[in-house]
């Protein structure tokens, strides 16, 4: 299938169709002051799997999903076509490579491509207020540049203060919040602290669904993940490929260590203990992967060492796979009296017993 979607003939076409009719079409600009927009039908079965404007405000609507921006959906369009060229991926230069007038821009561009571009208010992403005109410079006070916000002069302030209730006509005034930017009026519209919000804003709330989608943040905020112990197993060739694939399959919540028993335990526990998480870095396989397996994947690693170095069910788990004949080398291993207790605090409990 990969051949036939790079391919632009006409013969690959169907394949291509095929998979642009995944996506759900763009939403029409619906919030903009003094219009009204005909929003398409809901399309809730198909790409990209995220949620959208609406999301826990209405139900049975466009917006309840996140869509393709129209740019990026003709992009699609063309490609389906067979409007496009094959060839090496493009590689981007470095940033010394750049012309010095280049690379402001450049600076600016390279963290926005990894957002995507949602208005989830509040979120951890900058919300729907940079789809608002009044934020931006228009290019002409600009010297031509786009995308440029409204600075407040030095010495004036950010108002804070709109009333007991910030009402959409106070909101989008030209006396509301949105006329201009200054410290602290980009931040004031997202989560507060930040990592309320990430524990918060996770996948597939409705548990009863086959897959644990729509999600809002996907890779940017993990829910689901590979550890560094099923990664290691997983690689390990003394061990069956059966025993192999089961462990590169094995997800666990990425939260897990700080969940609490409640959403109000879990939100605290990740505002004070969130360095204790592991980060997903793309790891390498240490040997040649099993069949099936890829050779590099994205893996929890750097997880606190007193949720990992004290877990019994880890080394039952090393019992039970060294029994198997094919890892004489494990069952050696696991025969041998557990480690020491590290000299370190004893593994943390932060499920049931937090307050």
């Amino acid at each position: 299938i990969r051949e036939q979607l790079a391919d632009p003939s006409p013969a690959a076409r169907p394949a291509r169709e095929a998979v642009f009719r995944l996506f759900r079409q763009p939403v029409p600009p619906w919030d903009r002051p003094g219009q009204r927009a005909h929003l398409p039908p809901p399309q809730p079965s198909h790409l990209p799997p995220f949620y959208g404007d609406g999301f826990g405000d209405y139900e049975g609507i466009a917006i309840d999903e996140l869509a393709l921006t129209e740019t990026l959906y003709d992009w699609l369009r063309r490609w389906a076509e067979g409007d496009f060229e094959t060839g090496e991926p493009f590689a981007p230069p470095s940033l010394e490579a750049l012309p010095v007038q280049a690379q402001p821009g450049a600076l600016d561009r390279t963290p926005l491509e990894d957002c995507l571009g949602g208005p989830f208010h509040p979120g951890i992403e900058i919300t729907w207020t940079l789809r608002v005109p009044s934020m931006w410079r228009p290019p002409a006070e600009a010297h031509g540049l786009p995308l440029r916000l409204r600075i407040l002069p030095a010495d004036v302030a950010p108002q804070d203060d709109f009333g007991a209730v910030l009402t959409p006509e106070i909101c989008l005034s030209d006396k509301g919040p949105l006329v201009a930017n200054g410290p602290g009026t980009l931040s004031r519209w997202l989560g507060i602290p930040w990592q309320t919000d990430e524990a918060s804003c996770l996948a597939g709330y409705d548990a009863s669904s086959y897959l644990p989608v729509p999600s809002f943040w996907a890779a940017r905020v993990p829910n689901q993940v590979l550890s560094d112990q099923a990664f290691r197993q997983s690689n390990d060739p003394r061990l069956s490929p059966i025993q192999r694939l089961k462990s590169s399959g094995y997800r666990q919540f990425w939260l897990r260590d700080i969940a609490g028993s409640t959403y109000e335990q879990r939100i605290n526990n990740m505002v004070k203990e969130w360095s204790l998480l592991g980060i997903i870095t793309e790891q390498a396989a240490d040997g040649p992967p099993a069949p099936g397996l890829p050779a590099r994947a994205w893996v929890e690693t750097h997880r606190d060492r007193s949720f990992t170095e004290v877990d019994p069910s880890w080394h039952q788990l090393l019992l039970v796979e060294g029994i198997e004949p094919a890892a004489p080398e494990l069952a050696a291993a696991a025969a041998e009296q557990p480690p020491a207790e590290p000299v370190h605090p004893r593994r943390r409990n932060l499920r049931r017993d937090s307050r």
